[in-house]
């Protein structure tokens, strides 16, 4: 992993928010990362409404109401949840691109479009934008990678890192290709209304998204618009000396600045040590941009400050493969 070296000038103003009601929005939305035990793929379905409220002593009104606010404002774009890729034989890949000329980035977003293979890209404030694509053979990788580098205004373009992807030996049934497609459609739709739709029992409906999550065959996340946070989001890119234990710098985090979320390493598995250490911090004021780099941290190299963006979900390719899937088999 590697992080833009960002320069901003952040306004920290309080606006028409108060700094009570920011703090609560960085609550919430930690819970949702913390509560879970796969970060990556855990956020949506998020863990249940109850579960955040009881443990920050708040109502689940409360926890509601932000999600909601949180749609209106912008900052959650929508839910995404695609069948586990390795059903379809393929993996994921990471890129990170750089777009010095900001003023050709919203033609690299729509050129994105027409790239096959491509499921995400984030936008940060700055030079770069992280992709994720999928990765399939290396002749169809290179092809895809030519093509990135060909779009105007992109300066380069990483080596792709596999991103780690939880295993599934699941056997998927037809009816349960049906209901994924369902669910891709209405991702924020109550199973009870989805089973409408497809004709099943809301009983069946349940057991089968239960079964599906357990397996791994399906996952899901959410789409974020960090511009859109009600608060400037900061982040910071550890990057550790070679052989070094994360674990004591993991745990001086924890203990000196208990609000920062960590970000996995996306070409982790869950409990592998990584090279590079990522956390997101709520700023409330100027000199906690750098409340990371002041820590006495062993172990570390350098800390980079990079700020997210927005997300950009291309929802193409898994569609194609559903609807294959779906044709092989007459439906």
């Amino acid at each position: 992993m590697s992080f833009p070296k960002v320069q901003i000038s952040l306004a920290l103003s309080s606006d028409h928010r108060s700094t009570v009601t920011t703090s609560l929005d960085w609550r919430v939305y930690c819970e949702l990362y913390r509560q879970t035990p796969d970060p990556l793929w855990g956020l949506f379905p998020h863990p249940s409404v109850n579960a955040i409220a009881k443990r920050l002593g708040i109502t689940r009104g409360t926890v509601w109401r932000r999600l909601i606010e949180w749609q209106k404002i912008g900052f959650l774009k929508g839910f995404e949840i695609i069948p586990n890729p390795t059903l379809l034989g393929v993996g994921l890949r990471t890129y990170k691109v750089k777009i010095p000329d900001l003023s050709a980035r919203r033609h690299f977003l729509e050129e994105l479009e027409y790239i096959d293979g491509m499921v995400s890209a984030l936008v940060q404030i700055g030079a770069d934008a992280d992709l994720v694509t999928i990765s399939d053979i290396a002749s169809a990788r290179k092809r895809r990678e030519e093509l990135l580098t060909r779009i105007e205004g992109v300066a380069s373009i990483t080596p792709g890192l596999a991103m780690w992807v939880p295993s599934c030996a699941r056997n998927v049934s037809l009816d349960e290709w049906h209901f994924i497609s369902g669910l891709r459609t209405n991702p924020t739709i109550s199973l009870g209304k989805l089973a409408d739709k497809l004709g099943i029992s809301a009983k069946t409906a349940s057991r089968r998204y239960t079964s599906l999550r357990k397996d791994c065959a399906i996952l899901g996340y959410a789409a974020e618009d960090f511009s859109k946070f009600p608060g400037v989001v900061a982040g910071s890119g550890i990057i550790l000396n070679p052989k070094a234990d994360p674990r004591p710098v993991t745990l001086a985090i924890e203990n000196d600045l208990p609000d920062a979320l960590e970000l996995r390493d996306m070409t982790q598995a869950p409990g592998g040590h990584s090279s590079t250490l990522a956390y997101l911090q709520l700023i409330r004021v100027a000199p906690e941009v750098d409340a990371i780099s002041t820590l006495k941290l062993p172990g570390v190299a350098r800390v980079e400050k990079f700020f997210p963006g927005a997300e950009i979900v291309y929802r193409h390719w898994f569609d194609e493969r559903i609807a294959e899937v779906l044709a092989r088999h007459g439906a």
